[in-house]
């Protein structure tokens, strides 16, 4: 199982009960960018199962372009959703859904599309150099570094676009990067922490701020955010623990002595 499928759940089921309403109204624009990452991820699944399964040139390129377009889809669609929510949609008076099918497609929303596969990709070169050591760890370095420029500038652009302040976490992780710590660069560039510049907002509205669905009237009712308050105090201590136990141990950094020698 993969070890943020609990984070997953956690979110999934503390948005649904916490703000159903803002939960409903998203669902309207997040169809279209949505529809087509079911079938990418089922791609991108396949081409991990069957990649292997055969011998030849083609067969392989076949099966890494299938890698290929099946992560980049989901990556540039999730950031359109999350542009999209950052941006707010469309709602009335009566704080309903009066957009468009097309809403989805507009420049900002397309720019954290951007921007999300340029932050995975970022990720997935600081996280070998974060695990491992000796020459990948050097390789793994130098492509976080350059890959990390791009990430920066957009997250800058998008944060900048969105009128927050939060573009300094972004560069402060490429500047520890930079400096050795992966660590801290890794942590810096997942916590940008988009949100925090709509509080209180849980959807803000381009139709007029007042139409917006903000913290106090698309919550739930005080009795489920009890019932999801005690239930986090019992939940959230165990997905901590089982969250820092994968930590522990895959702690240790490898190199090309811990590869098998059938693998090189």
């Amino acid at each position: 199982m993969d070890v943020v499928d609990p984070a997953r759940w956690q979110f999934a089921v503390t948005t649904l009960s916490h703000f159903p309403v803002a939960l409903l109204e998203t669902a309207r624009v997040r169809t279209l960018p949505l529809l087509p990452i079911r079938p990418a991820l089922v791609v991108r699944g396949v081409a991990f199962a069957y990649r292997g399964k055969r011998h030849g040139r083609r067969w392989w390129r076949n099966g890494d372009r299938c890698l290929f377009w099946g992560s980049l889809v989901p990556a540039f669609l999730w950031g359109v959703v999350f542009g999209t929510i950052v941006r707010g949609i469309a709602l009335d008076e009566n704080r309903e859904f009066a957009g468009t099918f097309w809403d989805p497609l507009n420049p900002f929303a397309l720019l954290g599309g951007l921007t999300t596969p340029a932050l995975f990709v970022t990720h997935g070169v600081v996280f070998p150099a974060l695990k491992t050591r000796g020459r990948i760890r050097r390789k793994a370095k130098g492509a976080a570094e350059k890959r990390g420029v791009v990430a920066a500038v957009l997250v800058v652009a998008f944060l900048t676009w969105a009128e927050a302040a939060e573009g300094s976490i972004a560069g402060a992780g490429m500047v520890a990067d930079f400096f050795g710590r992966e660590g801290w660069a890794f942590l810096g560039s997942a916590v940008i922490g988009l949100f925090a510049a709509l509080h209180p907002e849980a959807l803000p509205s381009t139709a007029g701020s007042e139409n917006g669905l903000n913290i106090e009237n698309a919550a739930s009712t005080s009795k489920i955010v009890q019932i999801m308050t005690w239930a986090a105090v019992v939940f959230l201590p165990l997905m901590l623990v089982y969250q820092s136990w994968t930590y522990w141990v895959f702690r240790r950094r490898i190199g090309v002595r811990n590869i098998p020698a059938g693998h090189n």
